[in-house]
């Protein structure tokens, strides 16, 4: 037993947490130990599931690729850079081809030839079943484990050439269930178990299913019959907006033109073949897309050249013409000087004239690149109008035979120029190769991304004890229950005369007693007779000793316990208490007053019936209700439940009961009904020299054990004392640990 002096000054829970800069780290810590256990099975719980996790789940591989952008030129043969040249534009920017590497088409089309819209996958055994499989190197298939033939062990395949879905299930994510037969049959179920189809290996099958047509095609399926594979068909935009997320596009070093491609994904082939595709459909789209500018280039030049032509043989049949008519024409110097100005201007403007057209193919009339030829061509038109003025006062003849010679060198030089332009345009053409080439084909890194099992397991370890220590600590602050009795004296000036520790060996006496399977069992069951060394019956006869000279000063005899509330242990108390003042000789009668509720009689291994209440109703004697139990232990039950048992103690029959029992024993003990839920307990308190209030340890806010009190001082009665009990010795609320055992 700890008395009151044995209990340190600590505070309450409450008061700890209400102001959380005053609490002791030296006390948080030890109040931690003191609940090792709680914390030890949250952190071995948390441990074992990343544990779990992190030797169970699939690893996870990296595949890298590197390309290269050749910036501001585009090869072709001989390294002419034919279209930069006629576009006045260079390469795009790494940024460009970033957003197109990445772009619906590309990736769109790497998934058609790849046919990912479609997977397929065997049903593991939850947890540990695609481990198992990972691991099996074994030839042909596994047997199945547990004798579960429908999961997959290992060395199962199948490979899904088509899953064509049209109608209303197209549009959404679906899964199948096949299940593999006999003779390379299978059987198609929907996620609703509803069979859709049976079908045969390399044979194509098809089904209508929900307003929608499903046509399959299995090539392979090695799996026994009965096992298992889950097909997922998914939109095709939902397959390239998951992979424009996971694809990672990145420029090595600004300005290199070197681009690094990554894909993560438990299967090595799968991510290689995917990043394979993706780079392969990029290079082959840049190739023809430098290609179709060409050929667009091509085909406007050659639309150009037959009208150039025919303007050449014109031009030059009129100046011959004109030369057969008026013969030689004789220039100055400054005039020939000026012509030759005109013709040069004449030449400039026709190109970009012609360069104007060839961009309109390209760009629109706002972009920079046509402005700033615009403004060429109207600066050469100015020149030009100011040379044919110098020339407006010419002769006419002389006007005549410059304005015909003039056009048949512009024609002359233009036509030459796009005929040269076309052939170079067909070689480039034929030896187009784009700006882009793979330096790096993609390859798998020979570890996991995931593979730090070491890491995870320390990190579970820390996170599960973060858990339990924040788990132990959260509980405190949320309990409202007082487990410190000097605040329970400060607060409501009585003395908690006894604490009572918890004992196991009592909880597992309880269980036996409430059990409906041994509740006719006979003898007295009781801790102070079944261990003797019990901390609670040590606690009980160190209380016993205190009484000895308490009861002197009592009116009588007759010692009463009750309590706030049931389920707090008054029974308990009061039994072994009887017990073991009995083992010291005293004749003890303990009496079990709660004829609502009461079950004393369970313990002590007698009848129900008679008991208090036909004693007290004059229907039998008190030899018959008296039972000795034990060896100067007399009990009393409760008797047949009444539906009056206030009016029945208030009488005065109860009232001379009592007074003949203090007479015949050294101590009368009463264990009473709950105060706060029925007012019987404060009656019997009428007649009682002592009253005792027993609290359990923890359970009890302030205000109900204030109510309690003020419930009996109501009604006149004193109490003696407090007693707490189920007390949790080897730590109270600051943390501080007692553990006394004397052996």
């Amino acid at each position: 037993m700890t008395d009151t002096n044995a209990n340190a000054m600590v505070k309450s829970p409450t008061e700890n947490f209400e102001n959380v800069t005053s609490v002791d780290v030296v006390d948080i810590l030890t109040y931690l130990f003191a609940h090792k256990w709680t914390i030890a099975v949250i952190t071995a719980i948390v441990f074992s599931i990343v544990a779990l996790q992190a030797y169970t789940v699939a690893p996870v591989y990296e595949a890298k690729a590197l390309l290269q952008v050749e910036q501001n030129k585009m090869k072709g043969a001989g390294g002419i850079n034919v279209m930069a040249n006629l576009l006045g534009t260079g390469g795009e920017s790494s940024s460009t081809e970033l957003i197109i590497l990445k772009s619906a088409h590309i990736i769109g089309t790497a998934v058609d030839e790849l046919g990912l819209a479609n997977s397929t996958e065997p049903v593991y055994f939850p947890v540990i079943g695609s481990k198992i499989a990972r691991l099996y190197e074994g030839e042909g298939l596994a047997e199945p484990l547990f004798g579960l033939g429908s999961y997959a062990w290992g060395g199962e395949v199948i490979a899904l050439d088509r899953l064509d879905i049209t109608g209303e299930l197209a549009e959404d994510i679906s899964t199948w269930n096949l299940i593999a037969g006999n003779n390379e049959e299978y059987t198609l179920f929907s996620e609703e178990d509803e069979q859709v189809l049976i079908g045969k290996v390399g044979e194509p099958a098809t089904a209508e299913y929900l307003e929608s047509s499903i046509e399959l095609f299995i090539s392979q399926l090695i799996a026994k019959p009965g096992q298992m594979f889950t097909l997922t068909h998914t939109p095709r935009i939902a397959i390239i907006e998951g992979l424009q997320s996971n694809v990672n596009a990145a420029e090595v070093g600004a300005g290199t033109g070197m681009i690094s491609l990554q894909l993560e994904g438990s299967s090595k082939q799968g991510i290689v073949n995917i990043l394979k595709e993706v780079a392969n459909v990029y290079v082959r789209n840049n190739v023809e897309q430098h290609s179709e500018e060409a050929q667009r280039t091509l085909d406007f030049i050659e639309s150009q050249l037959p009208s150039l032509k025919e303007k050449l043989d014109v031009a030059a049949v009129e100046l011959q013409e004109y030369r057969q008519e008026v013969g030689s024409v004789n220039m100055k110097m400054e005039t020939s000087m000026s012509v030759q100005k005109l013709s040069k201007y004449d030449e400039e403007l026709s190109k970009l004239q012609l360069k104007h057209e060839e961009m309109s193919l390209h760009f629109t009339e706002k972009h920079p690149k046509l402005r700033v030829i615009t403004r060429q061509i109207e600066t050469l038109e100015e020149k030009r109008q100011e040379i044919e003025k110098e020339l407006h006062d010419l002769p006419e003849k002389e006007i005549d035979y410059i304005e015909k010679e003039r056009e048949v060198k512009v024609a002359k030089t233009l036509y030459e120029e796009l005929l040269n332009k076309s052939q170079q345009i067909r070689i480039t053409k034929a030896g187009t190769v784009g700006n882009v080439r793979i330096v790096d084909p993609p390859e798998v890194a020979f570890r996991p991304v995931n593979e730090g099992k070491s890491i995870r397991l320390v990190l579970g370890l820390v996170l599960g004890l973060m858990l339990g220590a924040g788990w132990v600590l959260l509980k405190r602050m949320l309990h409202k229950g007082i487990e410190d009795p000097v605040l329970i004296e400060s607060t409501t000036g009585h003395s908690v005369i006894a604490t009572i520790p918890h004992s196991d060996d009592e909880t597992n006496i309880f269980t036996r007693v409430t059990s409906r399977k041994k509740r006719r069992t006979s003898g007295v069951k009781l801790l102070a007779y079944e261990n003797e060394s019990d901390l609670a019956v040590e606690a009980l006869r160190s209380f016993r000793t205190s009484m000895r000279f308490s009861m002197k000063t009592a009116d009588n005899n007759v010692m009463l316990i009750s309590g706030p509330a049931p389920s707090i242990g008054k029974s308990f108390f009061s039994a072994n208490y009887a017990a073991v003042s009995a083992t010291e000789g005293q004749r003890v009668l303990l009496i079990d007053a709660d004829m609502r509720r009461g079950h004393l009689h369970q313990y002590m291994g007698s009848g129900k019936i008679p008991g208090l209440a036909e004693l007290i109703m004059d229907e039998c004697q008190v030899e018959q209700a008296v039972h000795e139990v034990a060896e100067n232990l007399f009990f009393i039950s409760c008797g047949e439940k009444t539906a009056r048992p206030a009016e029945l103690l208030a009488s005065d029959n109860f009232q001379n009961l009592l007074l003949q029992l203090q007479q015949d024993y050294d101590l009368v003990i009463i264990d009473t009904p709950p105060i706060l839920a029925v007012t019987d307990a404060s009656i019997i308190a009428q007649y009682g020299g002592q009253l005792f209030v027993l609290l359990r340890s923890g359970q009890h806010k302030m205000s109900e054990i204030q109510a309690s009190i003020s419930r009996f001082e109501k009604n006149g009665v004193q109490i003696a004392g407090l007693l707490m009990n189920d007390a949790d010795m080897s730590k109270n609320t600051s943390g501080h640990i007692y553990q006394y055992e004397y052996k």
